[in-house]
């Protein structure tokens, strides 16, 4: 069985619930307020044992807050082993903490500045975006940081798109998105908005 498609579908579901995890930049939870104490609501499938969902933080304090990994069922893909490995992802994005403690352990290869300003290899993310996009897949599980990352067993390729205004111009991003066929990315991710005007071809 091919577990490649699988994994680049949930890439993208994993965009939708970004605010749902917006902590993955400091490893520490927000305040939650009195509200925090109630268990988050669980999606279970008719007549499906009990999954273990919400109640479970076990080693990622901020992982009751990601509601959506039940809702997408990816528990059991990790259940049975797929966990992203064998799949490269290349990130797009304002670059990468290579530091920070959720991503210990993950597989980070060196990255690519596609800004055209300073140096090639240069992924410092002065943004944090980037950051905690890949944290959204790559955080490591049961290390008591953080969150669940969906593809903790993924590579992950950051390609700096963005410079230091929080502009990603459209040569930018073709260099980005061109560097990463060259290296082999099975899937990309970008997560940008778009404010030039494109001419019509």
């Amino acid at each position: 069985m091919n577990k490649k498609p699988l994994f680049i579908i949930l890439l993208f579901l994993c965009i939708l619930c970004t605010d749902c995890a917006r902590s993955v930049n400091t490893g520490e939870p927000e305040s939650q307020g009195p509200a925090s104490s109630s268990p988050a609501p669980r999606y279970e499938e008719p007549g499906s044992p009990e999954p273990g969902g919400m109640q479970e933080a076990s080693g990622d304090p901020l992982s009751v807050d990601q509601w959506y990994l039940d809702v997408i069922r990816i528990r059991r893909c990790w259940d049975e082993g797929m966990d992203g490995t064998g799949v490269l992802v290349a990130i797009l994005d304002s670059g990468l903490d290579y530091s920070h403690p959720d991503l210990a352990g993950a597989k980070l290869l060196d990255g690519y500045n596609a800004t055209g300003t300073g140096e090639k290899t240069d992924v410092t993310d002065n943004l944090g975006h980037g950051t905690f996009v890949t944290g959204l897949l790559a955080a490591q599980h049961n290390n008591n940081i953080g969150i669940k990352g969906l593809m903790p067993g993924a590579s992950y390729l950051p390609i700096k798109v963005t410079d230091f205004a929080e502009n990603a111009g459209i040569s930018s991003v073709l260099d980005g998105l061109e560097y990463a066929i060259s290296q082999g990315a099975d899937a990309v991710i970008l997560s940008l908005g778009l404010i030039e005007n494109i001419p019509e071809p």
